[in-house]
């Protein structure tokens, strides 16, 4: 399975910008397109935020926060996989001091008090002079402020992340097909990191930015036939004089 993914955004992506409307406000993507706190989907989806009392007040939805504490807090055991770079062929690879294969993934959240949310979200309304988006999703969500503990037995990663956990109430069903679950995503900052996880190498060409994400999903559901799952990505970007602008995804590590 490949571990890059490079697009040229020339013809495919100009066409995708010049179609009226399209979005898709929902987790599916590049975990770097939304922020820290769970609440940004773009301008296409209008939010209204309740903050409930406690992680224990039943939501709207019919679910409180205690159950999205209950599918991230105390997972595991888990192995995490480092991708050999060598193996993912001519594409954008990102080279660390991580060494390729398994190594013991500690992975869970700690809830200290923070801020529980229920969601309700609904495209925006338009005024009448533009047409009608072809594909708006806004699921409404419950949302819990968390510190998530993320170590690996190499030290790599030594971590306890500020993030949120999301649960997003699809209408028609998680996208992905994995059942209910619970996820986390944010940009991860590897210079300020309590591990020893340093870039050594970018292939084949340093690109004009490079931003790296952290993604998670555990199952709500304690019988969900999916298993909790994540990896730790890089992006790279160029720009080029002929105005042509490509973007390329590495996944570093999975699990």
């Amino acid at each position: 399975m490949a571990s890059s993914r490079l697009a040229s955004w020339q013809g495919v992506l100009a066409f995708v910008l010049a179609l009226p409307g399209i979005s898709a406000c929902d987790d599916k993507g590049d975990p770097s397109n939304q922020d820290n706190e769970g609440t940004g989907y773009g301008d296409d989806c209008e939010d209204t935020v309740t903050v409930l009392a406690s992680v224990d007040e039943v939501s709207a939805a019919g679910i409180a926060g205690q159950a999205l504490l209950d599918a991230a807090v105390g997972v595991g055991p888990l192995t995490l996989t480092w991708t050999d770079p060598a193996a993912d062929g001519a594409g954008f690879v990102v080279v660390t001091n991580a060494t390729p294969g398994p190594v013991e993934l500690t992975l869970g959240a700690l809830y200290e008090g923070g801020e529980v949310r229920y969601v309700a979200s609904e495209p925006t309304p338009g005024d009448g002079s533009e047409e009608p988006a072809i594909y708006v999703e806004c699921p409404d969500r419950i949302e819990v402020d968390v510190a998530l503990d993320f170590a690996t037995g190499d030290g790599l990663f030594a971590e306890q992340f500020q993030t949120t956990l999301v649960h997003r109430l699809y209408q028609e069903g998680d996208p992905a097909g994995l059942g209910p679950r619970v996820s986390a995503a944010f940009t991860l900052d590897l210079s300020a990191l309590a591990g020893g996880l340093e870039v050594v190498e970018v292939q084949p060409e340093p690109p004009e930015t490079l931003t790296h994400t952290f993604s998670a999903a555990f199952p709500l559901e304690s019988d969900a036939m999916s298993p909790p799952s994540g990896e730790i990505g890089s992006q790279g970007t160029w720009s080029y004089d002929n105005g042509i602008q490509s973007a390329a995804f590495f996944t570093m590590a999975s699990w």
